[in-house]
């Protein structure tokens, strides 16, 4: 172990577990010794680290990498024993193979597109003698280093050399045939076409990449974002955009890196999953190898995927178009740990490469796969999920954790003998959290229901692990009052005690309402009494004044008729006193009787008509008693008595806007209220009329008590009419049933 430890502490205690791992206990701490591990050692021709980049590999092997410092091109030969360092005059963005001796490179405006000779080390223009011309769209935006006469549609000649700032700042480049380049700016893709006489630069696609990948094999470009992607179909030279949303809907999201292999696998690497994509027959299918991939760099090395990260070496078999076998792993054991990954490259004789940020390091992928036997990445025997809060407890999938009443936060606790970094916890109650994210593994339960279950989704990761998702149950107990039984005890008793305060209130309301509309009753009954008990003696004055008036003038056979037709009348009457309401039939009965009598009175003196509309039922419609009587004995009394010709008594019955409504018309073509009051205001015995008093007191009663509506108006007539016509409104009618 010397190798790893700059000086060995002292071993205290040795200790192999049941993976054939070895555990020492020394002084300065606890040592774990993996069986099975995959030992790097620093290169020593390159010391990489965060100034270093990867650049390509070319067709012999060889490794391309960058030192932005120095601005060095550092070439690391296929034997991993040489390397060349040749400097260039700006920092280099990109470059691709033309043949094995020669690179064409892309730098920033200063230096533009150049192309070097391996050989010679040497620079120079990539196209010399011939003429640059532009082709795109957006031609305008080029025409200060274009020759307008040129111009045919979207093409047009350009005026400036190859160190024209169009051909400055291209990040990516990769030769897809002889003579034909793809490249990618900032925000704009296109080609490069070299011909025998020109060389015709086109912008394409306007959009931000941030990648440019050349599968070989099958003659596509594939150009990423976070969020989107672009492929290059190069044999029909047409550009496929693939939107955020749709690659949504596959899965697909922050994209990192793509690679393909000779099986036509399409491997889209991103931050949660790999998700691979079949050219042939068209199938999707997700890779999770359980390691964090945020921090990992993935390669392809003959039939297998190969990912690194600070902590351990990760690959599968590739079977074949779509099939692929269990991802197993192997623990990276270096004299310098590492926390990041800057490259992985694999060059030629199977040599890896990968920079760090503690150097570069190298290590033969054959030779490691083949010669120890890996872990399969197997959670059950590398994690181990637990409690340590309220209790210590060891969780096992679909386990429940039972807490008690006074619980309210549970801790976990995560063990990965190969993990690193700190553990970052990520959980969700069902139906009660969303997904949390946690440091301290710790599950606040402010208010979790008692006696029910509630699934948990939990899952663990680091700096380079991370874990399918464990699911168990929490439980909490409940106190007393809040246990299933009392629950319905308290329910049960509430419902029965809500039962009787509604019922109490129930019998207490009702008990006040009769009461209140039986002292209602009451009151009207008596204002009624009273009201007809001033009617009465009224009404009965005025009937046998007309008998005395008989008598007066010796005609006992006519006084003897009208005291007969009176007593019918008055028993009528009486018997009508004792309702509130009676049929219209039975008023327009005593009205005719009260109208004849008064004929009978006044010698004939008037005549009277009492019509009825058809749409009114007599027989059903019920109006307040002895509520029109009095209203036809003013016609009487006051406007046909003073006549001095024959009068006329028009009495009528309509229906008014609707069912409810019905209007009562009395009209007369006396002498009018004006000039009867002048009369009685010149007579020497002073008679009061109670009549009209009477009935609007009668109506103020029905209004307040019974909610009948109804509008007594007079209408003095203009000559050379004479007379008063009086009108009653009664809306809210009662019906017989």
């Amino acid at each position: 172990y010397n190798h790893y430890f700059n000086k060995l502490p002292s071993i205290v205690q040795n200790i192999e577990d049941n993976n054939y791992n070895k555990w020492f206990v020394t002084s300065e701490g606890i040592y774990l010794w993996y069986n099975n591990r995959a030992s790097l050692h620093k290169n020593g021709l390159l010391d990489g680290g965060a100034g270093i980049r990867f650049m390509s590999k070319l067709s012999n092997g060889s490794t391309c990498w960058w030192n932005n410092k120095q601005l060095q091109l550092i070439i690391i030969d296929n034997t991993n024993s040489k390397i060349d360092r040749i400097t260039l005059p700006s920092k280099l963005l990109s470059l691709t193979e033309i043949t094995p001796d020669k690179l064409l490179c892309c730098f920033t405006q200063e230096s533009s597109m150049l192309e070097l000779d391996l050989k010679t080390k040497s620079l120079k223009d990539p196209f010399p003698g011939k003429s640059l011309w532009f082709e795109s769209k957006n031609i305008a935006d080029y025409r200060a280093i274009l020759d307008a006469k040129t111009r045919v549609g979207n093409k047009a000649k350009s005026i400036s050399g190859y160190n024209s700032m169009y051909l400055s700042y291209i990040k990516g480049i990769e030769k897809i045939i002889n003579g034909k380049y793809i490249i990618q700016y900032a925000s704009i893709v296109g080609t490069i076409h070299d011909t025998t006489d020109k060389v015709t630069v086109s912008h394409s696609v306007f959009d931000r990449f941030l990648k440019l990948y050349f599968d070989r094999e099958n003659n596509i470009c594939f150009l990423w974002s976070k969020t989107s992607l672009l492929l290059y179909d190069i044999p029909t030279n047409k550009y496929i955009t693939i939107s955020d949303a749709a690659l949504k809907q596959l899965g697909i999201k922050n994209i990192i890196n793509i690679i393909t292999d000779k099986y036509k696998n399409v491997f889209i690497h991103t931050n949660s999953h790999i998700v691979v994509f079949n050219l042939v027959n068209r199938t999707f299918k997700i890779l999770n190898p359980q390691v964090n991939l945020t921090n990992v760099k993935i390669s392809l090395h003959n039939d297998n995927i190969v990912l690194v990260g600070p902590q351990a070496l990760c690959y599968a078999k590739i079977h074949g178009e779509g099939f692929f076998g269990e991802f197993s792993f192997l623990p990276i054991i270096s004299k310098e740990p590492f926390n990041t990954v800057y490259d992985f490259a694999i060059g030629a004789k199977a040599t890896a490469y990968i920079n760090t940020d503690k150097g570069l390091y190298n290590f033969y992928v054959d030779s490691l796969i083949s010669s120890v036997n890996p872990s399969v990445n197997n959670e059950n025997k590398i994690l181990k999920l637990s409690i340590n809060f309220p209790y210590n407890r060891t969780i096992k999938y679909s386990d429940t954790v039972f807490l008690s009443k006074e619980d309210n936060v549970i801790r976990l606790n995560a063990i990965n003998f190969y993990g690193k970094g700190e553990r970052k916890y990520r959980y969700r109650i069902n139906g009660y959290s969303q997904w949390i994210e946690s440091n301290t593994g710790e599950i606040f339960l402010p208010s979790l229901k008692p006696e029910r279950y509630y699934e948990v989704q939990c899952s663990v990761s680091d700096d380079w692990w991370s874990s399918d998702f464990s699911t168990f149950y929490l439980y909490k107990e409940p106190y007393w009052w809040q246990s299933s039984k009392y629950v319905r005890i308290f329910w049960v008793a509430g419902v029965l005690l809500f039962g009787l305060l509604v019922f109490g209130i129930v019998i207490t309301t009702r008990y006040y309402v009769n009461k209140t509309n039986e002292k209602k009753s009451r009151l009207l009954d008596l204002e009624l009494r009273a009201l007809y008990s001033q009617i009465n003696p009224h009404f009965i004055f005025n009937t046998l004044s007309s008998a005395l008036f008989f008598i007066n003038k010796k005609n006992f056979d006519e006084a003897y008729n009208h005291v007969s037709k009176f007593s019918k009348l008055l028993r009528s009457y009486l018997n009508s006193s004792q309702e509130r309401y009676v049929t219209l039939a039975h008023e327009i009965g005593m009205l005719r009787n009260y109208i004849e009598l008064q004929q009978i009175r006044f010698e004939e003196k008037f005549d009277y008509d009492i019509t009825v509309d058809n749409k009114i039922p007599v027989d059903n419609i019920k109006i307040p008693s002895l509520l029109l009587q009095p209203l036809v004995e003013n016609a009487i009394n006051h406007g046909l008595f003073h006549l001095k010709q024959k009068g006329r008594l028009l009495i009528s019955f309509r229906q008014g806007k609707n069912s409810n409504e019905m209007v009562c018309t009395i009209d007369d073509n006396g002498i009018g209220r004006q000039r009867a009051a002048e009369i009685k205001k010149e007579s020497t015995t002073q008679y009061t009329s109670y009549g009209t008093k009477l009935t609007r007191k009668l109506i103020d009663i029905f209004s307040e008590y019974e909610h009948m509506n109804i509008y007594l108006e007079y209408i003095d007539k203009q000559l050379p009419d004479r007379g008063t016509t009086v009108q009653l409104t009664i809306r809210n009618l009662k019906y017989d049933a």
